[in-house]
């Protein structure tokens, strides 16, 4: 009978990536129903996110360094945006917040039952899965020690806001909104530094074209012989209903 309240029920969420906004992006998450959690209430749940001046440091430098006028060098700078994979499938449950294992009944609805997936009775969480109360604090701890250990350094006054030297030269800086990724480096800097730190469902650059983050378009362009960078919410705007 203990054993069986440890059982969190699944579904799956079914969305549309774009949000109707053009082209459908079909996407499914399987998630965990968090509420009958029965150690929620021993679970730390804060999790850090950047601030608003932390993005915006990243485009001035950013903006800066594509000019060729960051830091009184003339090394060119360019924009990354990037979100890791399977975010919320990393990570380990922390044993001191949780007094027994976890299991989860698998989700069913018919378009799994077609798929053939989740064919078992019951399924143990031995790592981090969507839908726990404190499944973001663990992705945030992985996403710090990754850094760290790749030889990144946390801003004290930003715990989501991380810059690389090499001696004393900044070569870059990168800030992570949960899964997503915001970064500006020199073209000095070794970028497969970033790219070895998790397997990404993409990454793109701003010399590509459009980068999105958050909601909004950062798009760079060159006026009267500087670069500027434009930040727009084009498509947020256009879908919004009308209110009287």
């Amino acid at each position: 009978k203990v054993l069986w309240k440890r059982c969190l029920r699944a579904r799956g969420c079914y969305r549309d990536k774009n949000c109707g906004r053009g082209e459908l992006a079909a996407k499914c998450r399987i998630v965990a129903i968090g509420c009958g959690d029965p150690d929620l209430k021993n679970l730390k749940r804060d999790a850090p996110t950047p601030g608003r001046l932390s993005e915006f440091i990243i485009l001035q430098i950013y903006t800066s360094g594509k000019n060729g006028l960051f830091n009184n060098r003339t090394d060119v700078w360019i924009l990354f945006a990037a979100d890791a994979k399977t975010a919320f499938l990393q990570g380990s449950q922390k044993k001191a917040e949780r007094p027994g294992p976890l299991y989860m009944f698998p989700p069913r609805d018919p378009i799994l039952e077609k798929a053939g997936v989740f064919l078992a009775e019951l399924y143990e969480i031995i790592g981090d899965v969507c839908g726990t109360a404190n499944a973001p604090r663990i992705w945030a701890f992985v996403v710090i020690d990754a850094a760290i250990g790749a030889g990144f350094k946390q801003h004290s006054l930003d715990k989501m806001f991380f810059y690389y030297y090499d001696g004393d030269r900044l070569l870059c800086v990168m800030i992570v909104y949960v899964d997503d990724f915001l970064g500006t480096c020199s073209v000095d800097f070794n970028l497969d530094i970033v790219k070895d730190l998790f397997d990404w469902g993409s990454f793109k650059f701003g010399n590509d074209g459009e980068i999105r983050f958050k909601g909004k378009e950062i798009n760079t362009h060159r006026i009267d012989g500087k670069f500027e960078t434009h930040v727009t919410q084009r498509e947020f705007t256009r879908a919004l209903a009308p209110q009287k």
